[in-house]
């Protein structure tokens, strides 16, 4: 008769047996101290995930953008090219427009929560002034594949 794997065993477990033989004594050589344990190479990109850079070490992350900085930014995003900003403040250009939406997307909130519209149209207005959509100056503002669409209605297909 072959035991079921599902049973549950309600009786007394027998106990491990106790190991007998002694460690040997260790030397200076065979001790692990605290620094020689930290003191391992780790391997230059865990997992293969993550950017690297050209001498195949981890990339390390931006630096946290200052209360200043942001004020900097919001104050000279309309007159001034977001990479024009970032070499000036020593970020980069993504924590520059990165910043720049995270307000617009507040502002825009706080305008929607409005009950007031007068003050509703001042905020939405400041939007419009100190943080303007840059993407005529790039060419942006097209649906995908508007441009394909474009060619084909202009072959007559």
């Amino acid at each position: 008769m072959t035991a079921n794997p599902f049973a549950v065993n309600e009786g007394p477990q027998p106990e491990a047996p106790q190991a007998t033989q002694q460690a040997a004594p260790q030397t200076e050589a065979q001790t692990v101290t605290p620094d020689a344990e930290n003191s391992v190479p780790k391997p230059k990109n865990p997992g293969g995930k993550g950017k690297t850079v050209a001498d195949g070490t981890r990339k390390k992350p931006n630096r946290p953008v200052t209360p200043e900085e942001v004020e900097y930014i919001l104050k000279n995003y309309a007159h001034k090219e977001t990479s024009e900003i970032a070499k000036e403040l020593g970020l980069t250009r993504m924590q520059v427009y990165g910043k720049v939406r995270e307000a617009r997307k507040k502002l825009l909130e706080k305008a929607e929560k409005e009950t007031d519209p007068a003050k509703k149209q001042k905020i939405l207005d400041w939007i419009e002034t100190h943080l303007p959509s840059k993407k005529d100056s790039f060419g942006g503002g097209r649906k995908k594949g508007s441009v394909v669409d474009e060619v084909l209605s202009s072959l007559g297909l």
